[in-house]
């Protein structure tokens, strides 16, 4: 048997049970090698890389507070970005919690609250680098 992904609009072909079988363009096949060369010669079918390399995750950033000598999770923005003040309560709660919030104070609070508490955690960076 061999992998081809169909290159025209449609591939037809009999399998070896002599069933018609039909496959549409961008499909992954596995067809009898000799079919497998007839609708290459015809350009039907192209051979499909078998290796694909998994994409590697992004390890997260740790920092270790200067204070308390314990890891804490800085947010990667491009991973889970703050949520515009118009989304909803729960998209908050989760980017409070990956933020460092305890999940169980959070759990309680209102919209408002949790934005409120997020902007505590921003202010002491914000201090840190005054605009002007």
């Amino acid at each position: 048997m061999a992998t081809r992904t169909v290159a025209h609009a449609l591939a037809r072909w009999t399998d070896p049970d002599g069933i018609a079988q039909l496959a549409l363009h961008g499909q992954t096949i596995e067809i009898p090698k000799d079919v497998a060369a007839h609708l290459d010669s015809i350009g039907a079918t192209v051979v499909t890389s078998t290796t694909v390399a998994p994409e590697p995750e992004p390890d997260p950033v740790v920092v270790i507070s200067p204070t308390t000598d314990e890891p804490s999770r800085e947010v990667d923005p491009d991973l889970f970005p703050r949520p515009k003040n118009a989304a909803a309560r729960p998209l908050w709660e989760l980017y409070a919690v990956d933020r460092g919030l305890d999940r169980a104070s959070v759990s309680g609070m209102s919209k408002d609250a949790i934005i409120a508490a997020i902007n505590e955690l921003d202010a002491p960076h914000e201090q840190e680098h005054p605009h002007g």
